[in-house]
């Protein structure tokens, strides 16, 4: 199914949509599905789905790989990034794509934005991966990670890495990636500040099917608040639908 829903419109209540202003409207869900959830179709503005915030006390709609780490609730204002509740991945999870995962609904996040928090930067963890349904290290539509040298990192499909800036031990970071469909390539911001540009990912990856989040190194990283949106469609400048019979703003005259 697709996203954009077929709306008809009538051309004397274009005016009246345009002249409105309609606010980013948020839904909190505990098992994401965009098609459900209302989208582009609520309005036509930008729709934000809460994929989990770990308020609800519960881990409801997440997997967990085989691997040999721990996925667990953590409860504190001190210890989330919002609210009261976080999510931690404990110790090594024993390879790539091993350990939590929950289901994205295969569709066209246009941005991503999730909080990570490591007990240690010296250690590869805080492994954030976006997919298809390939799932191979090469064929992520992201691949981002912490290294061992206190630095933040992404891969692209042709085995490139790139410096997204330094970590920092205990801190919560910010993670979003802006995602270009048309171009097969995305952005990557950290705490709001934009690190990397048209990193690229596979022409065949076309939806965001899967999160992957997991440690290769012994060592707790937290994770909260992660979110997905749509990017808002084009504005329409509506200049005239001639229902009104006035036609004074018009001219033959040459500028």
């Amino acid at each position: 199914m697709n996203l954009r829903s077929k709306v008809k419109f009538c051309p004397w209540c274009v005016a009246w949509i345009v002249a409105l202003v309609i606010p980013i409207s948020a839904v909190a869900v505990d098992t994401f599905d965009p098609y459900c959830e209302g989208g582009e179709s609520g309005g036509g503005q930008e729709a934000i789905w809460l994929i989990d915030d770990f308020e609800d006390g519960n881990l409801d709609g997440w997997g967990h790989e085989g691997g040999t780490c721990v996925f667990a609730l953590i409860h504190g204002s001190n210890s989330a990034a919002e609210g009261d509740w976080c999510a931690e991945v404990i110790d090594n999870c024993g390879g790539h794509y091993l350990g939590p995962y929950i289901s994205l609904a295969g569709f066209q996040a246009g941005s991503f934005t999730i909080w990570v928090r490591a007990l240690y930067v010296d250690r590869h963890n805080s492994y954030i991966v976006l997919d298809d349904d390939q799932i191979a290290v090469n064929g992520a539509v992201v691949f981002f990670y912490g290294n061992n040298q206190g630095d933040f990192m992404v891969a692209d499909h042709n085995g490139y890495n790139y410096n997204c800036g330094t970590r920092w031990a205990n801190i919560w970071h910010q993670i979003r990636f802006d995602i270009d469909w048309d171009f097969h390539t995305f952005d990557v911001y950290v705490d709001n500040d934009l690190r990397q540009t048209d990193i690229p990912f596979p022409v065949t990856a076309n939806t965001l099917n899967w999160l992957y989040i997991y440690n290769l190194n012994p060592g707790g990283v937290w994770y909260d608040y992660i979110l997905a949106s749509t990017p808002p469609p084009t504005p329409v400048l509506f200049v005239d639908g001639f229902e009104t019979g006035d036609w004074s703003l018009w001219s033959t005259a040459v500028p």
